[in-house]
Protein backbone atom coordinates (compact mmCIF):
# COMPACT_ATOMS: atom_id res chain seq x y z
CA UNK A 1 0.00 0.00 0.00
CA UNK A 2 1.38 3.51 -0.78
CA UNK A 3 -1.06 5.52 1.30
CA UNK A 4 -0.10 6.75 4.79
CA UNK A 5 -0.77 5.56 8.29
CA UNK A 6 -2.55 8.18 10.13
CA UNK A 7 -0.14 6.52 13.36
CA UNK A 8 2.70 6.64 10.91
CA UNK A 9 5.18 9.17 12.01
CA UNK A 10 6.53 11.45 9.15
CA UNK A 11 9.73 11.48 9.89
CA UNK A 12 9.99 7.70 8.79
CA UNK A 13 12.04 7.00 5.45
CA UNK A 14 10.16 6.78 2.55
CA UNK A 15 10.82 3.30 0.94
CA UNK A 16 12.48 3.49 -2.65
CA UNK A 17 9.17 2.82 -5.17
CA UNK A 18 10.65 2.08 -9.01
CA UNK A 19 12.73 5.14 -11.06
CA UNK A 20 12.33 7.31 -8.51
CA UNK A 21 11.79 7.81 -4.70
CA UNK A 22 7.65 8.74 -4.49
CA UNK A 23 7.74 8.21 -0.35
CA UNK A 24 3.91 7.98 0.98
CA UNK A 25 0.87 9.55 -0.30
CA UNK A 26 -1.11 11.05 2.23
CA UNK A 27 -4.95 11.97 0.17
CA UNK A 28 -6.63 14.45 2.32
CA UNK A 29 -9.88 16.20 1.36
CA UNK A 30 -13.77 15.21 -0.67
CA UNK A 31 -11.53 12.01 -2.08
CA UNK A 32 -9.91 10.51 1.26
CA UNK A 33 -12.22 8.27 2.05
CA UNK A 34 -11.76 6.50 -1.81
CA UNK A 35 -8.00 6.51 -1.69
CA UNK A 36 -7.52 2.77 -0.18
CA UNK A 37 -10.03 1.57 -2.64
CA UNK A 38 -8.23 3.95 -5.76
CA UNK A 39 -4.53 2.17 -4.70
CA UNK A 40 -5.58 -1.50 -4.45
CA UNK A 41 -7.21 -1.22 -8.22
CA UNK A 42 -4.71 0.29 -9.61
CA UNK A 43 -2.17 -2.54 -7.72
CA UNK A 44 -5.03 -5.29 -8.85
CA UNK A 45 -4.44 -3.95 -12.27
CA UNK A 46 -0.74 -3.96 -12.52
CA UNK A 47 0.48 -0.31 -12.19
CA UNK A 48 4.15 0.03 -11.00
CA UNK A 49 4.63 1.52 -7.68
CA UNK A 50 5.52 4.89 -8.81
CA UNK A 51 3.31 5.36 -11.40
CA UNK A 52 0.33 4.23 -8.28
CA UNK A 53 1.89 7.02 -6.61
CA UNK A 54 1.43 9.94 -9.03
CA UNK A 55 -2.22 8.26 -9.18
CA UNK A 56 -2.42 9.42 -5.36
CA UNK A 57 -0.81 12.24 -5.54
CA UNK A 58 -3.12 13.25 -8.59
CA UNK A 59 -5.87 12.28 -6.06
CA UNK A 60 -4.86 14.24 -3.30
CA UNK A 61 -4.46 17.08 -5.35
CA UNK A 62 -8.38 16.85 -6.54
CA UNK A 63 -9.43 16.23 -3.32
CA UNK A 64 -7.75 19.38 -1.85
CA UNK A 65 -9.04 21.18 -4.58
CA UNK A 66 -12.92 20.17 -4.63
CA UNK A 67 -12.23 20.97 -0.69
CA UNK A 68 -11.50 24.07 -1.04
CA UNK A 69 -14.49 25.05 -3.58
CA UNK A 70 -17.02 23.55 -1.19
CA UNK A 71 -17.51 20.67 -3.41
CA UNK A 72 -17.37 16.41 -3.25
CA UNK A 73 -16.42 14.04 -5.67
CA UNK A 74 -20.03 14.21 -7.21
CA UNK A 75 -18.74 17.56 -9.19
CA UNK A 76 -16.30 15.93 -11.36
CA UNK A 77 -18.69 17.22 -14.38
CA UNK A 78 -15.63 17.44 -17.40
CA UNK A 79 -16.44 21.34 -16.72
CA UNK A 80 -14.86 20.98 -13.41
CA UNK A 81 -12.47 18.21 -14.27
CA UNK A 82 -11.07 21.34 -17.15
CA UNK A 83 -10.79 23.84 -14.58
CA UNK A 84 -8.66 22.22 -12.59
CA UNK A 85 -6.36 20.22 -15.25
CA UNK A 86 -6.48 24.47 -16.37
CA UNK A 87 -5.17 25.36 -12.93
CA UNK A 88 -2.49 22.79 -13.08
CA UNK A 89 -1.32 23.71 -16.59
CA UNK A 90 -1.27 27.37 -15.28
CA UNK A 91 1.12 26.14 -12.19
CA UNK A 92 3.73 24.43 -14.18
CA UNK A 93 2.80 20.99 -12.72
CA UNK A 94 4.24 18.23 -14.96
CA UNK A 95 1.73 15.34 -14.64
CA UNK A 96 -2.13 15.80 -14.47
CA UNK A 97 -2.02 18.35 -16.96
CA UNK A 98 -5.05 16.83 -18.94
CA UNK A 99 -8.59 15.58 -18.63
CA UNK A 100 -7.21 12.21 -19.97
CA UNK A 101 -4.68 11.86 -16.58
CA UNK A 102 -7.71 12.17 -14.49
CA UNK A 103 -9.59 8.29 -16.24
CA UNK A 104 -7.95 5.87 -13.94
CA UNK A 105 -9.34 8.14 -10.98
CA UNK A 106 -12.87 9.16 -12.68
CA UNK A 107 -13.56 5.75 -13.61
CA UNK A 108 -12.85 4.56 -10.09
CA UNK A 109 -15.06 7.38 -8.10
CA UNK A 110 -18.01 6.73 -10.89
CA UNK A 111 -18.09 2.59 -10.71
CA UNK A 112 -18.33 3.35 -6.04
CA UNK A 113 -20.97 5.90 -6.79
CA UNK A 114 -18.84 9.21 -5.67
CA UNK A 115 -18.75 10.96 -9.45
CA UNK A 116 -21.66 11.73 -11.68
CA UNK A 117 -21.59 9.33 -14.87
CA UNK A 118 -20.42 11.09 -18.04
CA UNK A 119 -22.47 12.88 -20.58
CA UNK A 120 -25.82 14.60 -19.59
CA UNK A 121 -27.17 11.44 -17.37
CA UNK A 122 -24.95 13.54 -14.79
CA UNK A 123 -28.35 16.32 -14.23
CA UNK A 124 -30.24 13.06 -13.19
CA UNK A 125 -27.90 11.34 -10.78
CA UNK A 126 -27.43 14.84 -9.04
CA UNK A 127 -31.20 14.92 -8.99
CA UNK A 128 -31.64 11.92 -7.36
CA UNK A 129 -28.93 12.02 -4.76
CA UNK A 130 -30.83 15.64 -3.69
CA UNK A 131 -34.23 13.87 -3.57
CA UNK A 132 -33.67 10.25 -2.80
CA UNK A 133 -37.53 9.65 -2.64
CA UNK A 134 -40.17 10.82 -5.29
CA UNK A 135 -43.36 12.56 -3.96
CA UNK A 136 -46.48 10.19 -4.71
CA UNK A 137 -47.84 13.80 -5.82
CA UNK A 138 -45.52 13.61 -9.41
CA UNK A 139 -46.38 10.32 -9.98
CA UNK A 140 -50.47 10.87 -10.08
CA UNK A 141 -50.96 8.62 -7.04
CA UNK A 142 -51.89 11.11 -4.77
CA UNK A 143 -55.71 12.48 -3.92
Amino acid sequence: MLLRSTFQPFNTPFPRLGRESAGLVHVTGALAAFAHGFDERLERLGYAPWSRAGHLRLMAHIGVWLDARGLDGFWLTPQVVGEFVAERRAAGCRDGRSARSLTPLLEYLREAGAAPPPGPAWWAARWRRCWPTTPAIWHGSAA
